[in-house]
């Protein structure tokens, strides 16, 4: 039988037996062979899947917020081992643009059994962030917490990074940046500019606070962003 493993963030899972057990259940319809591996912390998940993938497994599972997602993602880069995703987190922003169910028994469902695979783009970040802007976003979603979209054209499997650099002006600033925002608006100026690249390079005048996926990570100058094209398998519902 196909063997798949399942990494849960034991934070968000502390329903522990009765998740771990769904999980089992669910395995052994689909005719799976389950491995199960309750992780401390979300920079763990990396660790995992890449074991998970040594070790043979068919699929990888990760069940969590958006940061055991992405470490999964980042342990199965460029394996051809897909990821399925069941979300247990708050934003859970990759499954809600893949239009992954939120429902952890049809998600489940998702991963290992009705579905297809889809091949979509990751970017690693090294080193963070901003210059005479307040904030920059980079990624390939343009979703953020919230329903909120500040990156329109981002697109997950177009072999290219979305960047959006906020510098609002004035005390009327940041309510116009939260209306173009809000409205969905394309339009462009010193306050609000998008790009697209391959590789983005960030300098700043000052150590400064950084956060990947909402996870707060060690302040830093310097931020370099790279796009990998296609370097990750995802399973996703059936004809999405």
């Amino acid at each position: 039988m196909p063997c798949v493993t399942f990494i849960a963030n034991g934070t968000l899972a502390k329903a522990g037996g009765r998740f771990l057990s769904l999980c089992r259940a669910s395995a052994a319809g689909g005719g799976w062979t389950p491995d199960l591996v309750v992780t401390g912390k979300a920079a763990d998940g990396v660790a995992a899947a890449r074991k998970a993938a040594e070790n043979g497994a068919d699929l990888v599972v990760a069940a969590g917020g958006d940061g055991t997602v992405r470490g999964c993602a980042e342990g199965l880069a460029d394996t051809g081992i897909p990821l399925g995703i069941v979300p247990l987190g708050t934003a859970n922003l990759l499954a809600r643009t893949l239009g992954i169910p939120a429902d952890p028994r049809a998600a489940l469902a998702v991963a290992l059994g009705s579905r297809e695979d889809r091949r979509i783009d990751i970017a690693t970040a090294d080193g963070a962030l901003f210059t005479e802007a307040k904030c920059v976003v980079v990624g390939n979603s343009g979703l953020l917490p919230g329903g909120f979209t500040v990156l329109p054209q981002a697109r997950i499997d177009d072999g290219l990074l979305d960047i959006g650099v906020l510098a609002p002006r004035g005390l009327l600033g940041w309510p116009r940046v939260a209306t173009r925002v809000l409205t969905h608006s394309r339009h462009q100026d010193r306050q609000l500019e998008r790009f697209q690249a391959r590789t983005v390079e960030i300098t700043a005048h000052a150590v400064l606070p950084r956060e990947v996926d909402g996870e707060v990570v060690s302040p830093g100058r310097t931020l370099t962003v790279a796009v990998r094209p296609g370097a990750l398998t995802v399973r996703v519902p059936a004809g999405s």
